[in-house]
Formats: C-alpha cells, sequence, structure tokens
C-alpha cells in the first residue's frame, strides 16, 4: 500500500516534469516555425536537435521510473515526521500555551542539491495553518507551514512559488509531493 501511494507520488512529479518538457518543446516548435519563414536555416536546425533533446529528457523519465520502482517504498512522506505535542499552559494544565504549535521534523537527502536537509512543519495558533489554533492531532489540520534549511542553517527556498522563508497553507498531499521532488531526480 505505502509502494503504491509513494509510486503515484512519484509519477505526479514525472508528470509535472513532462508537462513542462512539452511546453518547451512546443516553444521551439514555434522557434522552427519562425525561423523557416526567415529561411533562417540553421536557427531551425538547432531548434530540432533541442526537440531530440527533450524527447531524450522524456525517454529518461520513463525508463527513471521504471528503474525506481523497487526503491520507492523508501520515499519518505508526511507519516515519517517527528512530532512534538504543543506546550501546555503553565497556569492551567487543560490548556495549551498562548502560541502552541505541533511541530514535525524531518530530515531528508536532497538529491538536487547534493545535500541533507530538515523540513519544518508547524500548525497550531502562531503558524500558517488551517486551523489556527491547537487540535487534538496533528492529523487533524487541513493545512501547514513548511520551512526547509541545509546543515548550514541556510533557509531554502527553491521548492516554493515565492521567496518567503516559509510555504503558507499547504496540505498533506503538496507536502507529499515536494518531498518526492526533493527526493528523487
Amino acid at each position: 500500500m505505502k509502494q503504491d501511494k509513494n509510486l503515484c507520488q512519484v509519477i505526479d512529479v514525472i508528470k509535472d516534469k513532462i508537462k513542462n518538457i512539452e511546453r518547451q518543446i512546443n516553444l521551439e516548435i514555434t522557434g522552427i516555425e519562425s525561423a523557416i519563414k526567415r529561411k533562417s536555416y540553421s536557427i531551425a536546425h538547432s531548434k530540432i536537435d533541442r526537440i531530440d533533446e527533450l524527447n531524450d529528457e522524456i525517454r529518461d523519465l520513463h525508463n527513471y521510473l521504471i528503474n525506481t520502482n523497487n526503491c520507492i517504498s523508501s520515499i519518505k512522506t508526511f507519516k515519517d515526521f517527528a512530532w512534538t505535542e504543543p506546550e501546555k499552559s503553565k497556569t492551567d494544565s487543560n490548556k495549551y500555551h498562548e502560541f502552541a504549535n505541533w511541530n514535525g521534523l524531518l530530515k531528508v537527502y536532497d538529491v538536487n542539491k547534493s545535500q541533507e536537509v530538515t523540513i519544518s512543519i508547524v500548525a497550531g495558533y502562531g503558524a500558517y495553518s488551517e486551523p489556527r489554533k491547537v487540535l487534538n492531532s496533528y492529523n487533524d489540520y487541513l493545512s501547514y507551514e513548511i520551512c526547509i534549511w541545509d546543515d548550514k542553517d541556510e533557509i531554502i527556498t527553491d521548492y516554493f512559488d515565492n521567496d518567503e522563508s516559509v510555504c503558507s497553507y499547504k496540505d498533506v498531499k503538496f507536502i507529499n509531493n515536494l518531498l518526492t521532488k526533493i527526493q528523487l531526480k
């Protein structure tokens, strides 16, 4: 079951990469048409060569998927995070501290950067999560705040759509896709 779920995540990442390559191929085709109209045949030939390279990338992704199938089960996912419970109030042990959060940490090897990275997931009062309060379990949240850093404590934002140090309001599917992108080329 775990292997099937991880394989689906890998397939999703590969589909995204293939869509990106297809967009690049379409741009190259447009460039070829334009070059032929201008009678710039050397440019058209170079664009055809680029399309061959892009097709090779798609073939490589296909082969990668076939060859990776055996190691998919070792990919870390949301359930592999080590969680710290929210801090209780010092004045009332039945309540949580005013800024209490669930904190999940996971170290993984980032194959894209060739280094180990730490991924932090936070949910609760002070986090960009949904809802913004302490729930009974970290599994009960709809979304989480994510931060990634390397062994030098440098924040890594390459995997986010913004340049912020954290990525806000992301669900478990996003987190698992992120983990797949980090752990697989």
